[in-house]
């Protein structure tokens, strides 16, 4: 991997000394009280690292017993836990508790922790060491002293050599820096996109030079204002030369950031191989390892996390570079690996069903179709099918809801359906028919055609408006299908998004950053509505839409060009009661879909200024996953190992062999900066380092869209390579993509569809170029017909559509003949 350079070191050095201490699981708990004196003294306050008089739970006024309960989300293993109580008068810490216990929960009730209690006690900072170490997922600090008790701090430790006193716990001083900090994609920028870079040490301006990092010679120069600089207008002709920004002038030291390139489609060169190799390695059992955390077709995943969705999303709109990537999964290999004798589930939560459900996968339903199918449609493959066999699921994360065929559950089918028909060759008519019957079975069952009211919380359940898109791909499966309900979708989608337009309020984040992962659900379904259904679509959608993106663009108004939860928080909130994983939210799922819906809005919108500031915060959200962020970091872990160009991954890592095994599975994206760590303090607290399906889905949904949005379809004179925008009947000219694919030069010939005013497509083939991912045709439009070189389109009077990718995800050009004389008008879309 390329040199590191001493803003590298810097940071490693400020997050190691902060990795080698021992964990506390109290940072990441659910901490509830039973009473609280007055507001400022809320029992977060009680877990948040810090030893001071601001920050400490108080109880009400009464009599014993007090408590305070932390629920740690999962089992931990406990070798210490340590507790800081009274208030601080004239530097000394007195009025601590008096009599108390811990307890922890053992599965069915409270015990009392040997040796960790106090009768009479005088010290305000105490520590207990537990031998032998104990397991459980909640602790409880009981208090029997009356009136009020005054908890400053309590640590939940694992087993370890030694421990500082909880006394010496309170805010880190802020280091004094002397060099600018600056921070860039560590993987690079798209030739043609934005490309800015934050140096947040910068309040006023600065100078910046980008430099060729090989020769040192600045080719590009400009100013830092306020932390942000920005060289979108530079295009340089070597895709292959590295660069860096250099930051100069003011009181700072010159700083400089990693080395990057710029390249055509880069994001997807990173990221497209490492997101399916995520797929792959994580299905449950037949993946990397033979669990099923959750008993869903991936582990980890649920009914609400939309694997099956996000691949079919990433096919339609990039079908070459899945049609060409290497093949990994062999599903006779799979089969005779699960059928055999020796085969044993390692068993995980709510996976009774798994051994079951995967036999009959592999004994009941036809396999994929052909000698040489591609691992994306195995994958699609493995998760309807998987489903088919066992709709019933229950989230293992403390969901109220029952093990049942959930309604999100069933919305995946109508991906697959609707896909159905540009992947057809892989899978029998049989299996289709399956799918088709449990899909049509189910959707009234499952509430879909009726407006679905819940909005949930920050687990990222329930979106609001999830049931959108699904009920529009049913509307078109239907008439395919010949059926007679197929307005009835339609119908729904409608009221659905009537409902959404009346009812949610995008100014409250609960209902955009705040469904986490799951937020790209309502945007994506409300942009395909109106774009392709404007005659249906409900009065004032277009006005929510542009709602939604003002509120947007003045949330993302900062030196990171990242989308905020609102005026006070970053991210999520860290403290949320009855949330998993409690103080540790964490969100790179929430991230890494967001450029989808900002590119999707980017869209349809008849703004050019707000479309292209859409445009830089969805290139921010993906700086910020590849180290445009506070930390300098990747979000994934193994970012190094995985993403190409990357130097450092994320510095906290979940244990190995944990929960869903995610951890070294390729491609895991694992946390991102937060709330803690902005506006810029590379010392703040982390979040929750664990890995998620789910945000890995949310992965795949931004690529999609990034890669939709990325492809370029012109018509162009042959002779001066100008657009054209109108044509003459028997008129040759020539077709030009350029689209995500090729990247190594394995793609020689692209697939061009051509698809008819009722949905009938053909493909035709387009060659090469030189540049990687160009690819071009000759073409004869004729309205009446007739025969030309490569490729004849027959337009009739009816719409043509050439381009690149299928169904909504193709991006295209229109040949629309006009209503008189042989005029053909191009509309690209």
């Amino acid at each position: 991997m390329r040199r590191l350079l001493i803003l590298v070191v810097m940071l490693v050095m400020v997050t190691q000394s902060r990795a080698d201490e021992p964990v506390n699981y109290a940072l990441h708990a659910v901490v509830t009280a039973s009473s609280v004196y007055q507001e400022p003294y809320q029992p977060q306050k009680a877990i948040d690292n810090q030893v001071a008089n601001d920050s400490r739970w108080l109880s009400e006024k009464s009599n014993g017993p007090h408590m305070i309960t932390l629920d740690l989300g999962r089992k931990v293993e406990i070798g210490c836990l340590q507790l800081a109580s009274g208030w601080k008068e004239n530097d000394q810490w007195v009025d601590p508790v008096s009599n108390f216990r811990f307890e922890f929960w053992d599965g069915t009730q409270w015990r009392r922790i040997a040796d960790a209690s106090g009768q009479s006690n005088t010290q305000a900072g105490l520590q207990f060491i537990i031998k032998p170490a104990i397991q459980s997922d909640k602790i409880r600090l009981v208090i029997n002293d009356d009136g009020i008790a005054r908890v400053a701090e309590v640590r939940v430790l694992a087993p370890a050599a030694s421990y500082e006193s909880v006394m010496k716990s309170g805010p880190k001083p802020k280091p004094e820096y002397t060099t600018y900090f600056v921070f860039v994609n560590q993987s690079g920028y798209d030739l043609n996109g934005p490309k800015r870079f934050t140096a947040p040490l910068v309040e006023g301006e600065a100078d910046f030079s980008v430099v060729e990092v090989k020769t040192n010679r600045a080719v590009y120069q400009g100013r830092v204002y306020k932390g942000l600089g920005d060289f979108s207008d530079f295009q340089p002709d070597n895709g292959e030369q590295e660069y860096c920004v250099v930051v100069s002038g003011g009181n700072l030291k010159t700083g400089q950031s990693d080395p990057f390139v710029i390249r055509p489609f880069m994001m997807e060169q990173a990221s497209l191989e490492p997101a399916l190799r995520f797929m792959v390695d994580c299905r449950s059992v037949i993946g990397t390892h033979p669990s099923a955390y959750g008993g869903s077709p991936w582990r980890d995943g649920t009914y609400y996390s939309y694997e099956v969705p996000s691949l079919i999303l990433m096919y339609l709109a990039n079908p070459a570079f899945f049609e060409h990537a290497p093949i990994e999964i062999n599903y006779e290999t799979d089969k005779a690996k699960f059928l055999a004798d020796d085969f044993k589930l390692v068993r995980a939560p709510n996976d009774q069903d798994v051994m079951e459900a995967t036999r009959r996968y592999f004994t009941e339903l036809d396999p994929p179709v052909g000698d040489q199918v591609p691992d994306i449609m195995k994958l699609i493959h493995w998760g309807i099918g998987y489903y088919l066999m066992d709709p019933a699921t229950r989230d293992p994360s403390s969901d109220p809801l029952p093990e049942q065929i959930h309604a999100q559950t069933v919305e995946q089918f109508a991906y697959f359906l609707y896909g159905y028909a540009y992947f057809k060759p892989y899978f029998s008519n049989a299996f289709y028919r399956q799918a088709r019957d449990f899909a049509f079975e189910q959707w009234e069952k499952a509430g879909l055609f009726e407006v679905i009211e819940t909005i949930g919380t920050y687990k990222g359940r329930h979106c609001p408006g999830h049931s959108i898109m699904p009920n529009l791909l049913m509307a078109r499966v239907a008439r395919r299908e010949g059926r007679e309900d197929a307005e009835r979708f339609i119908q729904a989608a409608a009221a659905q998004t009537r409902w959404v337009i009346d009812q949610v309020d995008f100014n409250d984040p609960v209902t955009t950053k705040g469904q986490r992962m799951s937020e790209h659900k309502l945007m994506t379904g409300l942009i395909l509505f109106l774009r392709d259904y404007p005659r249906q679509a409900p009065e004032g959608l277009r006005d929510k839409i542009k709602q939604w993106v003002d509120i947007m663009i003045a949330r993302s108004d900062n030196m990171w060009d990242f989308r905020r939860y609102d005026d006070i928080e970053w991210t999520l909130p860290r403290f949320t009661a009855g949330s998993h994983g409690g103080a540790g939210w964490n969100e790179p799922g929430n991230v890494a879909a967001f450029p989808a819906l900002c590119l999707a809005t980017a869209s349809v919108i008849d703004d050019p200024v707000k479309a292209h500031r859409l445009e830089e915060i969805a290139a921010g959200h993906w700086d910020d996953l590849f180290g445009r962020n506070p930390l300098g970091a990747h979000s994934a872990h193994r970012g190094p190992k995985d993403f190409w160009g990357v130097e450092r991954g994320w510095p906290k890592k979940f244990p190995d062999n944990t929960c869903a095994r995610l951890e070294l599975v390729r491609g895991t994206i694992s946390s991102t900066c937060a709330t803690e760590h902005y506006p810029f303090d590379p010392t703040g607290d982390f979040r929750h380092p664990e890995g998620w399906t789910a945000f890995n889905a949310a992965l795949n949904v931004g690529l999609a869209y990034t890669c939709q949005y990325d492809t370029k379809v012109e018509i162009v004179d042959p002779e001066s390579g100008r657009r054209l925008d109108s044509l003459e009947p028997g008129q040759t000219v020539t077709i030009r993509v350029k689209a995500p694919v090729g990247f190594d030069g394995s793609v020689s010939v692209l697939p061009l569809v051509v698809e008819s005013g009722r949905g009938e497509f053909r493909i035709c083939n387009l060659a090469a170029d030189r540049e990687p991912g160009c690819y071009s045709g000759s073409v004869t439009f004729s309205t009446q017909g007739g025969e030309n070189n490569d490729l004849i389109v027959i337009g009739g009077r009816r719409p043509i559509r050439l381009g690149y990718g299928y169904g909504f995800m193709m991006k295209s050009v229109m040949i629309i003949p006009e209503r008189t004389g042989d005029q053909l008008r191009v509309v690209t879309r």
